[in-house]
Parts: C-alpha cells; structure tokens; sequence
C-alpha cells in the first residue's frame, strides 16, 4: 500500500510518500477464511454425525416401546 501526504501548501507542492508492506495482513486474512471454511465443514459434518446418532438410538427405543405396548 502506497501513501502520499502533503508536506507544505506552497508551490511547488512538497509530498512525503512512503509505502506500507501489507503482505503479511494478507496473508494471515487469507489463512483466517481458510481456517474459517473448514470449521463451518467440521460443523456441518458433526451435525449430520448427531442426526445419525439420534436417528440410531431412537429407532431401537421406538420398537422396543412398540413391544411394551404391545
């Protein structure tokens, strides 16, 4: 990133202009959404996972409670 600032209001114009290395900032960004990406999978995995496990445990319950009415 390049900055340019005025350095005086007389003629000809003065500037200072300096430049900011960004690279790492961008690189850490990029490797927070990546890491964000992944947890949202992770999460969208161990929902399902508890789905499969809820599914499982109840369908055993459910015909044993049928037996019991029975």
């Amino acid at each position: 990133m390049m900055k340019v600032v005025p350095v005086s209001n007389n003629y000809p114009a003065k500037v200072l202009v300096y430049h900011i290395d960004v690279t790492k900032k961008k690189l850490e960004h990029e490797r927070l959404v990546s890491k964000n990406e992944d947890l949202q999978r992770l999460n969208e995995f161990k929902d399902i996972f508890a789905d499969i496990m809820r599914h499982d445990l109840l369908n055993p319950v459910g015909l044993i409670k049928g037996y019991v009415h029975l």
